[in-house]
C-alpha cells in the first residue's frame, strides 16, 4: 500500500509542476533543446529519485511486484534523463514526457479498489476505469502525433547536431522504447474496459442486489454439477413415490401390515394398538 501511496504522491507532483513549465517557462519553449533547464532539472530530479526507490522495491519484492515491464519502463526513462541530469540538454522533452504521470493516480487508485474489495460493477470502480482509459489515452497516446512532430522538426537543425551521437541515441531509443510500453498498456486497459461495458457487466447488472454486495455473484450461471445433484434428487423423490403407490394393490391401498403380526394385517378403523411383547 506505501508504494502506491507514494506513486501517487510523486505523480500529482510532477505531474502538476510539468504542466506549470509547459504553460509558463518561456525560455524552455523558446528553445527546447538548448533551453534554460532549471525548473526542469528540478522535476526530473524528482522522478528519477521515485524511479530508483520502485527499481529497488521490484528488486525486494520480485516475487509478488516483480514486472518486466516496469523494469524496462524505468531504465529506458533513466537512460534518458540522465544526460538531461548531467548536461542540461532536450529540457522541453524530458518535460513534456514527464505529463505521463497524471495517469498514474487513477491507475493506482484501481488497486486501492481491489484491495478494499470493491466489486468490478460498483459505480466508483466503473468511473475510474473509464476515467483512467480516458486520461491515459489523452496524456500517453494521443500527444505522440504532436510530440514526434516536434522532435522531426528539430533534426538536421544546428541545436540537434550539438547533442552529439549519444545525446541523439539516448533521445530517441529511449522515447521509441517507452511509447512501444504505453501502446501495450493502452491496449490492455482499453480491452479491459470494453470488456467492464459490453461483456462482463451485464450479468453483474441483472443480479444486482439492494444492499450494494456482490452484484455479479447472483446472475452467475449455476454449475452442472449442481444441476445434476439437483435432479436426481428430483428422480428420486418421484421413484420413492411411485415405489409407494405400487407397494398396496388396488384402487384405495391400505396402510402396511403391523410389525408386531405380520401375517395378519391390521385395520386402524377396528384393531387396537398390539401391546403384546
Amino acid at each position: 500500500m506505501a508504494d502506491k501511496l507514494v506513486s501517487t504522491v510523486h505523480a500529482l507532483i510532477v505531474g502538476l509542476f510539468c504542466l506549470y513549465i509547459l504553460w509558463f517557462d518561456d525560455a524552455v519553449n523558446a528553445n527546447p533543446v538548448w533551453g534554460d533547464p532549471s525548473l526542469v532539472k528540478l522535476n526530473v530530479a524528482i522522478t528519477c529519485g521515485y524511479l530508483l526507490y520502485d527499481l529497488v522495491l521490484l528488486a525486494c519484492n520480485w516475487s509478488t511486484m516483480g514486472d518486466g515491464f516496469f523494469v524496462c519502463h524505468h531504465l529506458a526513462a533513466l537512460y534518458a534523463y540522465g544526460y538531461v541530469l548531467t548536461r542540461g540538454v532536450l529540457p522541453y522533452f524530458a518535460n513534456f514526457r514527464l505529463i505521463s504521470e497524471l495517469s498514474t493516480p487513477f491507475v493506482n487508485q484501481r488497486w486501492f479498489f481491489e484491495s478494499l474489495k470493491y466489486p468490478r460493477s460498483h459505480r466508483l470502480v466503473v468511473l475510474n476505469g473509464m476515467a483512467m482509459a480516458v486520461v491515459f489515452f489523452l496524456v500517453r497516446t494521443a500527444v505522440m502525433p504532436s510530440y514526434w512532430a516536434s522532435v522531426f522538426a528539430t533534426f538536421g537543425t544546428e541545436e540537434f547536431e550539438r547533442l552529439g551521437r549519444g545525446a541523439q541515441v539516448a533521445w530517441i531509443t529511449s522515447c521509441i522504447a517507452l511509447d512501444i510500453l504505453n501502446m501495450i498498456w493502452m491496449y490492455k486497459i482499453g480491452r479491459g474496459c470494453y470488456k467492464v461495458m459490453t461483456g462482463e457487466r451485464r450479468p453483474e447488472a441483472q443480479g444486482r442486489s439492494g444492499d450494494g454486495g456482490d452484484v455479479g455473484r447472483e446472475a452467475r450461471p449455476q454449475p452442472r454439477g449442481l444441476k445434476r445433484r439437483r435432479a436426481m434428487a428430483v428422480q428420486t423423490r418421484t421413484r420413492a413415490g411411485e415405489a409407494r403407490r405400487d407397494r398396496t394393490p388396488g384402487d384405495n391401498p391400505s396402510p402396511p401390515p403391523s410389525r408386531c403380526s405380520p401375517h395378519t394385517p391390521s385395520n386402524p378403523l377396528t384393531s387396537a394398538p398390539s401391546t403384546s411383547l
